[in-house]
């Protein structure tokens, strides 16, 4: 839920809770507050590139479920992720995915169920919409609209946010240490309290400022989650008894605050070696046989690295005289020339594609 107003929400912060608060690191939630900024006020020109990204219509275009899912300025998709995420010392955005889709029968209906009723408007039929429409979204079954979700999501964070990430996680790394050394100088409390103006400690419970007074009890776990996207907080759950709550808060920005494009090395970590010299060589429409020659690859191997970018949307592929030619979309372009790339030019694409 997005955190606003002047009341409280005291989350029972007992012995066993606080022995298992921890910081965590989760591309998921990164992309889950991202995404809030599709439907902000125009933001302004300080905004990191990953969020400007994010409002981009081409992007959304991508997501045609999410897009139907998250209609409404009011959903909460960091509720909608927050599902026990595994807490690893490196998280993946794909692992996450693999638990989301893997989660427990049921736990897609009834996450749709918790986002729809915030989109529809109170009335005598609201809960005959909401059912209406969850029908409608899982109407290939529930295991099938998950995957379908988790497709979107990874597209989503390939295009908006994997070019920034060790960007994104050095900040969040960085922010973490400075929490833990207050943590450790200060006491528990004073770290609690430094996360956010909105977040404080006081008689046996976490408090945030909420739009509304709320005792929440039961967690067994409390997981403070920086986030180098959001602007307030966000408390998240997957709302099951004895499971865990998620703290999203703002990293703090520091004086060393990187926000340009990663250089060749660390983008070629994220895209891979192979399929960045791939990308850099389709300055013009390439077919996979030529660009199998020109890397001494096997076709296969292209053919794989080449459908990997396409549903990333970095590639969008052209059929024209018995052959398929693959060029570089505008996203693709922009990554490259953020790295010093040459010779980058736009070569037009489709209707709908970036």
């Amino acid at each position: 839920m997005g955190l606003t107003g002047v009341q409280m929400i005291h989350v029972s912060a007992n012995a066993g809770l606080l022995a298992d608060t921890r910081f965590a690191l989760s591309p998921l939630l990164e992309a889950a507050v991202t995404m809030h900024h599709r439907h902000a006020p125009q933001p302004p020109h300080h905004l990191p590139p990953w969020a400007r990204t994010a409002r981009d219509p081409a992007v959304w275009d991508r997501l045609p479920l999410l897009s139907q899912i998250f209609t409404s300025p009011r959903f909460s998709t960091t509720d909608f992720f927050c599902m026990d995420l595994p807490i690893t010392a490196h998280p993946d955005i794909d692992a996450e995915l693999h638990h989301m889709v893997t989660a427990p029968a049921g736990r897609i209906t009834k996450q749709l169920y918790g986002l729809l009723r915030l989109t529809v408007p109170p009335g005598p039929r609201a809960d005959e919409v909401v059912h209406r429409a969850v029908d409608d979204f899982l109407v290939s079954g529930e295991r099938s609209c998950a995957q379908r979700i988790a497709e979107e999501v990874s597209r989503f964070w390939r295009l908006c946010l994997a070019p920034y990430w060790p960007v994104i996680e050095e900040r969040t790394r960085a922010d973490i240490s400075h929490r833990a050394a207050i943590s450790a100088n200060e006491g528990l409390r004073a770290g609690l309290s430094s996360l956010h103006p909105a977040v404080s400690y006081a008689h046996a419970a976490i408090r945030i400022d909420s739009a509304a007074e709320t005792v929440v009890e039961g967690y067994e776990r409390f997981t403070l989650v920086p986030s180098v996207s959001a602007n307030r907080c966000f408390l998240g759950s997957d709302h099951r008894p004895g499971r865990g709550a998620y703290l999203i808060y703002p990293a703090r920005e520091t004086g060393s605050q990187r926000t340009h494009a990663p250089s060749q090395e660390s983008l070629g970590n994220v895209l891979g070696h192979t399929r960045l010299a791939l990308l850099a060589s389709m300055a013009r429409p390439r077919t996979t046989t030529e660009l199998a020659e020109q890397h001494r690859l096997s076709p296969s191997t292209v053919s794989y690295h080449l459908s990997r970018m396409y549903e990333a949307g970095l590639l969008v592929r052209t059929p024209h005289g018995g052959n398929v030619f693959y060029h570089r979309t505008g996203e693709a372009e922009r990554l490259l020339a953020g790295r010093g790339e040459q010779n980058v030019t736009r070569v037009p694409g489709p209707a709908g594609q970036l």
